[in-house]
């Protein structure tokens, strides 16, 4: 219920039981006929025929079994309802949100979303890192399921006017809002904020940076409590590199943790992230980091076990007793000359299984260093950061093995910084190398720690060399 569907029903129900106890001059007109003076009797008498007791809601209070004195009017009406039992009934008209903060009590809500209200209410942070399980899982919340974003929309939509979310990948970014009116508050504190700046920015919500820009603004007009979401954080904030992308008219993403401006007031932002190492650690350092861990599974209730069909009243009857049926006589029909008209019958060609491709990935190291030295030295620092050298080089890998799987690549990085793959399997290999977890983990990895100048040689991570022969071998 809204606060005022909840008020208007509370005035009709209080009109509806006043009827029934009218006063004028101290006089009662009620079920049980006129009395004088307050419900006050020595004795116990039958208890008025109220309708709501007469369906069986709840146990009649004790004020109108014993007649104790009770001043008459509202005060009579909160002495029944405060008597009831039925937690339905207390709850309309009880604290908390009436009805629908009753039924919100009983969501099952994921137990990493108790722990950011119980570490955000002690002003621990205003910026939190969720890192786990914030992508493709799905979360029962009893009525709905949800993936981790719309977990968090519909839990901080309750008591903030502007929930929005920025995706920064794919490209172009954008901002989505939790409603409507959430987009419309959002730009009334942006226009607001250049209104107060005396300057107005072409600031454009396609490009990461950019859309950072003007949630600031909305950040730095206080008056409105507000949440934000930056999903795939590690495109904003990516760990490889030195030098983040300035924030036009912001401080820098780093410091937002630290900024006492946002630390002071009663706003949210909560990164999402699948792996900490993804993220630049002077953020993990700053801000407060929650784990995601998927929910377990909902139990449900044992079936009923089927009935003991020995114990029916009606037993099946006894078919030992009834005559056994004649046994038919089947005489084969073959046709003239079986023999000719069958003739040879041709061996059937029996197609061995083929068996699985294992490849060692210990013979992979020799070919994956030899291609990885080529690649980075052919990409630039740009593309260095954009992967593309390990990109390449897992497409080369992938192409000695399989050469029909995705046919020859070329890779180049846009204005932007992000990979543009040419070839005929060019969006099959992009669409594995973005969900694939393990290769993006490894290139991170082979590319975290790469001097400036590569003219003395590639030095390859072990580690992360290691980790990308397992997976390409398991590719194949």
């Amino acid at each position: 219920f809204r606060a005022k569907d909840r008020d208007d029903l509370m005035q009709d129900e209080t009109k509806r039981v006043l009827a029934l106890w009218q006063t004028d001059n101290g006089t009662i007109e009620g079920p049980l006929g006129r009395r004088e003076g307050r419900l006050r009797s020595p004795k116990r008498e039958p208890v008025p025929d109220l309708p709501f007791i007469r369906q069986g809601i709840g146990n009649p209070p004790r004020a109108l079994v014993d007649h104790e004195p009770r001043t008459l009017g509202l005060k009579l009406f909160e002495d029944v309802f405060n008597g009831l039992c039925d937690p339905l009934v207390t709850a309309l008209w009880g604290g908390d949100g009436g009805l629908r903060g009753a039924l919100w009590k009983f969501m099952r809500w994921p137990s990493w979303i108790d722990e950011l209200k119980d570490r955000y209410l002690a002003d621990e942070a205003n910026v939190f890192v969720l890192h786990g399980a914030v992508d493709g899982t799905l979360f029962d919340l009893g009525d709905e399921t949800l993936d981790c974003v719309g977990v968090l929309k519909r839990f901080l939509s309750r008591t903030r006017p502007i929930v929005g979310v920025l995706r920064p990948w794919p490209h172009p970014s954008r901002i989505e809002f939790a409603g409507i009116m959430d987009r419309t508050h959002f730009e009334n504190l942006v226009k607001a904020h250049e209104f107060v700046e005396g300057r107005t920015d072409a600031l454009q919500e396609t490009e990461p940076a950019e859309a950072l820009a003007r949630i600031w603004r909305a950040l730095d007009t206080k008056g409105t409590d507000q949440a934000y979401l930056i999903t795939e954080s590690e495109r904003v904030a990516p760990s490889h590199r030195r030098t983040l992308d300035a924030v036009p008219g912001a401080p820098d993403l780093l410091d937002w943790p630290q900024h006492a401006g946002l630390r002071a007031s009663n706003n949210l932002i909560v990164l999402l992230v699948r792996r900490l190492d993804q993220l630049r650690s002077e953020l993990l350092e700053r801000a407060g980091t929650i784990h995601v861990a998927a929910m377990p599974p909902a139990t449900t209730p044992d079936l009923p076990t089927t009935p003991d069909l020995s114990t029916t009243p009606h037993p099946l009857p006894d078919f030992d007793d009834l005559p056994d049926d004649p046994e038919p006589t089947i005489v084969p029909v073959l046709p003239p000359n079986l023999d000719d008209s069958l003739g040879e019958m041709p061996e059937p060609t029996i197609v061995p299984p083929t068996e699985p491709v294992v490849v060692d990935p210990e013979s992979l190291h020799p070919e994956l260093k030899r291609a990885l030295s080529q690649t980075f030295l052919a990409y630039d620092a740009q593309g260095r950061a954009a992967l593309l050298p390990v990109m390449d080089a897992t497409a080369q890998a992938l192409a000695t093995h399989q050469p029909d799987r995705w046919g020859t690549l070329s890779f180049a990085v846009d204005e932007d910084g992000q990979p543009v793959i040419t070839g005929t399997g060019a969006d099959a290999f992009l669409s594995l190398w973005r969900s694939d977890i393990t290769l993006d983990a490894a290139a991170s990895m082979l590319t975290r720690e790469l001097p400036e100048s590569l003219a003395g040689g590639v030095p390859l991570d072990p580690t992360g060399l290691r980790v990308l022969a397992k997976r390409i071998a398991k590719l194949l």
